[in-house]
């Protein structure tokens, strides 16, 4: 399903540059569940937005069911990243001023061209409503995500995430902002995705967490050691 390839990444710091991706070969195929573990600064959340096609790599190519998509126009990039990639982030990036049920519209409206919204808004409704339920937070539709507690929050992101049904969910420390009993709530049910074949690559620093997935890889040093 995925595939990076020489996957090279550098960041200015003063007169010089720091090495953060040197070489990076990685795949992911479908059903995986991959964890990507390394120290605070191991370039992971970096190569995790390469992989999304949220940043562009320095040097190497992604590649998406066979196709290099690093190469792919940033309108097309765009649209794989609306239809075919879901992701879930540390601090939720939720917008405070919708409630939860519109914050898990947004991929389906940005979707669906304007002249079709009318036709299309009942369906999505649908479908953000079952993943409210999916979640536990049905009860929470109407409410400004700005009162929710932080779990709550990153279910309602994670919501979100797979509004589109997308083959490939990232997730960049989804539990780092929780504490324990929010962050086993928020595993749990990455756990029971994947058994139900969802594709997944989670970013974390602990092993624990990392544990829970079908395959664990470590960034050291910018280069992947199995």
């Amino acid at each position: 399903m995925l595939e990076v390839k020489g996957i090279r990444k550098s960041f200015k710091e003063g007169n010089s540059r720091h090495d953060v991706l040197r070489g990076l070969d990685l795949s992911v195929d479908t059903g995986d569940f991959l964890a990507i573990m390394g120290a605070s600064g191991s370039g992971k959340s970096t190569l995790l937005h390469i992989m999304g096609l949220l940043d562009k790599p320095d040097n190497g190519k992604v590649y998406i069911d066979g196709i290099d998509a690093s190469s792919m126009s940033g309108r097309k990039q765009d649209k794989i990243r609306n239809e075919h990639t879901g992701f879930v982030f540390q601090f939720y990036h939720l917008l405070p001023e919708l409630n939860a049920l519109e914050n898990i519209m947004l991929p389906l409206m940005i979707k669906t061209p304007a002249y079709r919204w009318l036709f299309e808004r009942r369906k999505a409704i649908r479908r953000s409503e079952e993943l409210l339920e999916m979640v536990g937070l049905s009860e929470r539709a109407r409410q400004n995500v700005t009162t929710l507690s932080g779990g709550e929050r990153q279910r309602i992101a994670l919501a979100r995430a797979l509004a589109n049904n997308p083959k490939l969910l990232l997730a960049d420390e989804p539990t780092g902002n929780l504490d324990h009993k929010a962050g086993s709530v928020i595993l749990d049910i990455l756990g029971e995705l994947n058994r139900q074949g969802q594709t997944i690559v989670m970013v974390t620093h602990d092993r624990s967490i990392a544990e829970l997935a079908r395959r664990t890889v470590t960034l050291v040093d910018g280069e992947l050691m199995s």
